[in-house]
């Protein structure tokens, strides 16, 4: 019996051996300087061809431009190899076609990426090894007096959003220089695997966008960005369902994880929902959130679960947002925003520059809204600058939002690290005092409320 699993095994693996591609015998150098895109490609092509497996980068950095996987294929990394993406324009079309997206409806006007899955089934990104985005070539300092304060007008003016306008930042994406929106694109893909990837240097974009897709794992990933550089979300994830977000690391200048329902984008039309989203046992820092639920007009976000989260270093840890139109903005849906049934639980927070939870309603007429309810915080053990922060308009009302034995502890300015003032999103959201107390629908049950003295 042993003697034939032991033949059984050698003949599995004989058969997972005879199904990696290795972009090398399509005339990849895997050196770092020659482009090794049509390889890459060309190896995806032959794997999909032959039923789905794996695509495996080993022992060198291959530079590419945007490639496409393709059913069944898992594009593998080892340890000993990164692919390094390209820092010309020309290998980020604008006019990349998508099955799922209309581009002219996407934020910043394009489906481009480094690593495209389109309408895909059972794909995959793993390995130990490295994509790194090259992001310092599609970026410059910020040509402010004082950066972190003034750029070209006063954080909050009311003035048309560009590509170069981030207020806040150290650095700005250089005009005319496009570099991928995102890093890389999942858009409308069942069954998406992303295990151990270490992402780096994202270009000023997100670092993964997962849009209507379905049964989705990251584990073990690390998306590890400079906080200075603007827009660049760790996992941006838009109208989809059963994901699965765990033992991640994300350092991010934008949102680490966002949960979204925008579903103008789509170029069916149809109103998808966005559900049953986990994110446990991860590891947090943003220069803005880090987590962000919602936007302008986002539809529904409902049944989700956040656990065992250590947040640091963030200018805010849990943003719950319906803002107001802004001219020039690209990015908002098409109907009004339901959240509901959201549980964060077991966070440990610290060194947080805002509010440990700031909730952001705007009363304007553009944005719709049509609840935000059954929503819980319990267990929240909380440094930062200011206490919970819910700021809700007249005309709008939370239901059933409850914090349940949470500590939250309120820290002077000696307590961050020194231009605390001038990370990111910061310098946004302090102005003003906290507002929490008596709001209705809103309950505190069990919680403490403590003031670290100014030394």
């Amino acid at each position: 019996m042993k003697a034939a699993m032991t033949i059984a095994f050698a003949a599995a693996l004989a058969a997972a051996s005879a199904r990696d591609f290795d972009p090398r015998a399509f005339g990849a150098k895997g050196d770092g300087a020659a482009k090794d895109t049509v390889a890459i490609q060309q190896a995806i092509d032959a794997c999909a061809k032959a039923g789905g497996g794996r695509v495996v980068l080993s022992q060198g950095t291959f530079l590419s431009g945007m490639v496409f996987l393709k059913d069944g294929v898992d594009l593998h990394i080892e340890v000993d190899a990164t692919l390094l993406g390209s820092t010309d324009d020309a290998d980020f079309p604008t006019n990349v076609p998508s099955a799922v997206l209309d581009p002219g409806k996407t934020c910043r006007g394009r489906t481009t990426a480094l690593v495209v899955a389109d309408g895909c089934r059972n794909v995959a990104l793993t390995g130990r090894g490295r994509i790194d985005c090259n992001g310092m070539a599609f970026v410059k300092l910020s040509n402010s007096l004082s950066y972190g304060y003034v750029n070209e007008g006063n954080a909050g003016d009311a003035k048309p959003l560009g590509e170069d306008e981030w207020v806040n930042w150290k650095y700005r994406r250089i005009p005319g220089k496009l570099g991928p929106p995102r890093m890389i694109l999942f858009a409308g893909c069942q069954d998406v695997l992303v295990e151990d990837v270490t992402l780096v240097h994202p270009a000023a974009g997100w670092g993964y966008w997962v849009t209507d897709c379905d049964r989705v794992i990251f584990e073990r990933v690390k998306v590890l960005a400079d906080p200075e550089l603007p827009n660049n979300d760790g996992i941006h994830l838009n109208a989809s369902r059963d994901v699965s977000i765990s033992n991640c690391r994300i350092l991010a200048g934008d949102d680490a994880i966002v949960v979204r329902c925008n579903n103008r984008p789509f170029r069916d039309g149809c109103l998808r929902v966005c559900e049953r989203v986990t994110v446990s046992n991860c590891q947090l820092t943003s220069h803005a959130n880090a987590i962000r639920i919602g936007w302008l007009n986002d539809g529904v976000v409902r049944n989700c679960v956040f656990t065992n989260l250590a947040i640091t270093d963030s200018a805010c840890g849990i943003g719950i947002d319906l803002p107001p139109f802004e001219k020039g903005m690209d990015d908002y849906g098409v109907e009004a925003s339901l959240y509901e049934n959201l549980v964060f639980s077991s966070i440990v927070m610290d060194r947080i520059y805002s509010a440990p939870v700031r909730i952001d309603i705007t009363g304007e007429e553009f944005t719709r809204m049509e609840a935000i309810r059954a929503i819980t915080f319990s267990d929240i053990r909380a440094r930062a600058y200011k206490f919970p922060d819910l700021r809700v308009a007249k005309g709008r009302e939370l239901e059933d939002v409850v914090f349940r034995g949470c500590a939250f502890t309120r820290c002077a300015d000696g307590a961050f690290p020194g231009r605390w003032k001038q990370k990111g999103a910061a310098y946004w959201w302090n102005e003003g005092r906290e507002e929490f107390r008596g709001l209705k629908g809103v309950r505190f049950d069990g919680c403490t409320f403590t003031d670290i003295p100014t030394k």
